[in-house]
């Protein structure tokens, strides 16, 4: 009886969050699997690649950093997603490795940071 009392509330109260987050705009996550917008515009070329990959990890870097970044703002949290997605895969980068997950991820968190868009080289 109690795991389905405790069923219920879990379900009535997750039911009521994701619609508040839905109403309020929030993006609560990234889809867990998508295909990287920069392996598909560069193939296999990694230096392209490896810069806008940077660029978007200093972006996250000075976002997380700044004066005033509060660790309760959606922003702030969306830049530590990158800096930490962005810097995976540069490891990759490094390697000569085009990851596409750890791209999708680069690319999605730091849609979701509100970064200003980047221009093709």
């Amino acid at each position: 009886m109690m795991r389905v009392c405790v069923a219920i509330c879990v379900m009535a109260f997750s039911g009521m969050a994701s619609a508040a987050d839905l109403a309020g705009g929030y993006r609560a996550a990234c889809p867990t699997w998508g295909y990287s917008q920069l392996a598909a515009r560069y193939g296999a070329d990694v230096a392209p690649i490896m810069a806008h990959v940077r660029q978007r990890y200093e972006i996250a870097l000075a976002v997380s950093a700044a004066p005033g970044a509060g660790g309760d703002s959606e922003r702030y949290t969306w830049a530590y997603a990158t800096r930490g997605a962005c810097g995976r895969a540069i490891g990759y980068l490094s390697m000569g490795e085009i990851n596409h997950e750890r791209l999708w991820d680069c690319e999605c968190y730091y849609s979701r940071m509100g970064g200003p868009a980047i221009a093709s080289r």
